[in-house]
């Protein structure tokens, strides 16, 4: 986690802050977790890290405090891990939400790949149930249009 929040902050005690945030967030929502070392929970543990280095990158960005991250590519892409699913069309949904732009992966990742409400999306992401279920709403039709063009 730290590693990721580092990777995407570059500053330790601003990766610290990110990591810290995701801890609180994973320890409320502890039923998400099956197994420990599966690929759904790495998963569900960076859409989470990388969600909360996000805000603190856009709030190091507003405050004018952003110089050092002109040079640095973000880390926008969520990589979802889809290697690892053996059922060839969950492996091409998972694929194509992972290529989405990222607000609307990280939901669609939670709400199809995780079952989540949006009310649960909400707590876990700190944002509102409305701008959620418009990411939702807007996801999956771009979902669609990928996987129909796909299939063309």
């Amino acid at each position: 986690m730290l590693y990721i929040a580092e990777k995407m902050l570059r500053k330790h005690h601003l990766a610290e802050e990110a990591v810290l945030e995701s801890l609180e967030v994973l320890a409320k929502n502890l039923n998400l977790i099956d197994e420990v070392k599966s690929y759904r929970t790495i998963n569900l543990i960076m859409i989470i890290t990388k969600h909360f280095s996000r805000n603190i990158r856009e709030k190091e960005r507003v405050s004018g405090n952003n110089d050092e991250y002109d040079d640095i590519e973000p880390e926008y892409k969520l990589n979802l891990d889809y290697k690892q699913i053996e059922d060839e069309e969950v492996s091409k949904l998972v694929k194509t939400i992972s290529e989405l732009p990222v607000i609307y992966c990280e939901v669609l990742a939670l709400n199809i790949g995780y079952g989540l409400k949006p009310k649960d999306i909400e707590r876990i992401l700190s944002i509102n149930n409305r701008v959620i279920k418009k990411r939702i709403q807007k996801g999956k039709k771009i979902l669609y249009e990928a996987l129909r063009g796909d299939g063309k």
